[in-house]
């Protein structure tokens, strides 16, 4: 934890420069896409939408096309044409995907970010705040022979998206955006109004390597939608499993692994910087650690920073800093000497620390305090057998710690591996403001099974738009991979024996 709060405090050092003209003429782009659409008024109006079409594919095969959205954030997308097809939503909590390559699954990393900025985009038409979606005029370009002018969009956790206006009626002809598969591409035309504001009625979709034409034959707002429409597809589980029940037995084997744990030793090289306006990490640094466990605790031990060795006095006042550590640990174990709960040090600016869930002690018992949770199902992963859980913000329970909350702010869904009971994955998204942390920001954490006995970490990020005064954000990515776990002796009495450092 020691080092989780300097990696923050340093990348506080690199705060985003003050908006510039560049991204007020993006502002105005984007007031006057909203103004041609039919103004912000009437695009608030909508809260819900069911859009119907016919599919082609440029082999001959069709099909059809439906798009349903509801605010504040809900999406689900299907298309088919001949024997292929695939659908994707987002619920408010997990986005999922279902394919004919890997079937149903539950979205996790860049992948579930990008179904959560498409359900904002497709539920706003970009009437966001501009804490939640910060834009910057990228300059002026032809799309298919009509001049446009070229916007880059950037969510609270940095999912970049290039927008494409008409520079005569600043209707968006095309959007962009990168994927694992290539950049995914869409052309709009054929404006009408419905309702007061204009929708586009023929779409051209470039995705994974295929072309696919899209006629909208038919768009309804505010017709009542049935909140399953954006639920993953999934059959439910039959005899069917208490979410608080798994949870707590989760939590159960936490305790019961924390033993197991201080046997292992691993190094974990944190990397942190700030995204620029064109959604480019800059800055960027990095600091390098052996991380062992004592009573549950995670003690990390600084051996490299930006990836060169510390010098021999940092090097020995490191270790000094260990040692005492490992000291106290022991003085604590001593009879008649009361045990206390470490404290983290934070820093200088301790508004901006965030917990990462899953590398608190006592999580457990704040989850199940905080969180409603539901949709159980399960799921491979990594070929093995997860069980997903959903989960969102209890509604009538205050929080009564810092970490619960921090997570009474957030959504997701959890991958409890089946076999052993263990937390294997956690994607979450924050639905409100914490501290100077804006909504939309996410955090993520996956673990490891070493040596088929303990689960430990393997990757963790942290993509967070914080908020300054005078309307000023900054965009911090922090990733954690955790390498080269290993097992190694730990003495039976109260003296403790620090692992040795990896070469």
């Amino acid at each position: 934890m020691h080092v989780i709060s300097a990696v923050l405090c340093i990348s506080i050092a690199i705060v985003a420069s003050p908006g510039t003209a560049r991204a007020q003429s993006a502002s105005k782009v984007i007031e006057r896409y909203i103004a041609a659409i039919g103004g912000r008024k009437a695009v608030e109006q909508i809260v819900t939408s069911d859009v119907s079409g016919r599919v082609s594919a440029t082999d001959g095969r069709s099909g059809v096309f439906r798009q349903w959205t509801s605010r504040p954030q809900s999406l689900t997308v299907s298309v088919s044409w001949g024997d292929a097809g695939w659908r994707t939503g987002f619920n408010g909590r997990a986005a999922w995907q279902d394919d004919g390559v890997d079937g149903i699954r539950t979205l996790y990393g860049p992948a579930a970010s990008r179904v959560r900025a498409e359900a904002m985009y497709a539920n706003t038409c970009l009437v966001a705040p501009e804490k939640l979606d910060q834009v910057s005029l990228v300059g002026r370009d032809e799309v298919r022979g009509h001049a446009v002018i070229v916007v880059l969009a950037l969510t609270s956790d940095g999912m970049p998206r290039t927008l494409y206006f008409d520079a005569s009626s600043y209707l968006l002809v095309k959007d962009a955006q990168p994927t694992d598969a290539g950049v995914d591409e869409r052309f709009f035309e054929d404006y009408r109004a419905v309702d007061r504001v204009l929708e586009p009625h023929r779409i051209e979709w470039h995705r994974n390597g295929e072309t696919l034409r899209i006629a909208v034959e038919r768009v309804t707002h505010n017709a009542p939608l049935d909140g399953q429409t954006f639920d993953v597809p999934a059959k439910r589980m039959e005899p069917p499993l208490d979410p608080a029940a798994l949870l707590s037995a989760a939590g159960r084997r936490e305790q019961q692994e924390a033993s197991v744990r201080t046997s292992y030793a691993y190094t974990q090289t944190a990397t942190f910087g700030r995204m620029d306006e064109q959604g480019r990490v800059a800055q960027e640094e990095s600091v390098t650690t052996e991380v062992f466990h004592l009573g549950g605790r995670a003690v990390s031990k600084v051996i490299a920073r930006n990836r060169q060795p510390l010098s021999e006095t940092e090097q020995r006042r490191e270790d000094d800093r260990v040692k005492n550590i490992v000291r106290e640990y022991e003085r604590q174990r001593l009879p008649g000497q009361a045990g206390r709960r470490e404290q983290v040090d934070r820093g200088a600016l301790p508004s901006v620390f965030v917990w990462m869930p899953l590398s608190v002690v006592d999580w457990p018992s704040a989850f199940l305090r905080m969180f409603d949770f539901s949709h159980v199902r399960r799921e491979p992963v990594r070929g093995r057998v997860a069980i997903v859980l959903e989960f969102e913000p209890k509604r009538g329970v205050m929080p009564t710690s810092e970490l619960e909350q921090q997570v009474h702010t957030m959504a997701g869904a959890l991958w409890i591996d089946d076999a052993s009971q263990y937390v294997m994955r956690m994607e979450s998204y924050f639905r409100e403001d914490y501290n100077r942390t804006v909504q939309g920001s996410s955090m993520r954490t996956e673990r490891t099974l070493v040596n088929d006995e303990v689960w430990l970490p393997s990757r963790s990020e942290t993509n967070r738009r914080l908020s300054w005064a005078f309307g000023k954000h900054s965009l911090l990515i922090q990733t954690m991979q955790c390498t080269d776990h290993r097992k190694f002796n730990v003495a039976t009495d109260t003296a403790v024996t620090l692992p040795e450092p990896k070469q």
